[in-house]
């Protein structure tokens, strides 16, 4: 592996990192849209990935399992945006996870709708003779919604360094399951190297991977039972 992780990969300050777009990518299907993880996985991951924006920009600070704001600058990106106003709406200090949840309940539909904004999804409504009419979001463009898939997958077969937002992504696809599907197939050393590169992830960010994990591995257990 070549992979150089002797310096952990920091964001710059104020610098945008749309980690949720490329995670909604990974997540479904570049076909036909269906999500490749079960749907609780996915929002929650969505969520963890917009709270990773707000992170990265220095928004939010996650301090022993708890979210603080910290700077109240409204952020350039309009989901951002409303992301921190849901978080500046409760006076109370509290938990990724309460925050994870919370967020998940929205988290897909709105990143699609900042997809589709782009001209990169299209929603697709099918209606069935009994119960509710369910959305699918196709992409427009089969090739770009492969695109992170792809890259991720081959850096890290070949033990390639990452970038700051390769990495994060990386290490959502490791704490959703994802990665199951990312490295199908590959060599014991390759997964190996996601593990070694997700362990060298900036800390708040590493913070907020472990608290997605685990929040994750409750709501799937509560959903079987």
């Amino acid at each position: 592996m070549s992979g150089d992780l002797s310096i952990v990969s920091i964001p710059l300050k104020g610098t945008l990192v749309v980690l949720a777009d490329d995670y909604f990518r990974l997540a479904h299907h570049d076909v036909d849209g269906r999500p490749r993880l079960h749907h609780r996985a996915v929002e929650i991951g969505l969520a963890a990935a917009l709270l990773g924006e707000l992170l990265s920009t220095r928004h939010i600070e996650v301090h022993d399992g708890h979210l603080v704001v910290v700077n109240r600058t409204p952020p350039v990106d309009a989901l951002s945006h409303t992301v921190l106003d849901s978080l500046l709406a409760e006076s109370h200090r509290q938990t990724v996870r309460t925050w994870l949840l919370f967020l998940s309940q929205a988290a897909r539909t709105q990143v699609a709708s900042r997809l589709i904004r782009h001209g990169h999804l299209r929603a697709e409504t099918s209606r069935r003779l009994f119960g509710p009419p369910t959305t699918t979001y196709l992409p427009t463009d089969m090739n770009q919604a492969a695109w992170p898939w792809l890259s991720l997958s081959m850096r890290l077969r070949d033990g390639q360094q990452l970038s700051y937002e390769m990495t994060c992504l990386a290490g959502l696809a490791l704490a959703t399951g994802l990665d199951r599907w990312l490295l199908a197939g590959a060599s014991s050393a390759s997964v190996a190297y996601l593990r070694e590169v997700v362990t060298h992830t900036w800390k708040p960010m590493r913070e907020l991977l472990v608290h997605t994990e685990a929040t994750i591995g409750d709501a799937v257990l509560a959903h079987r039972t």
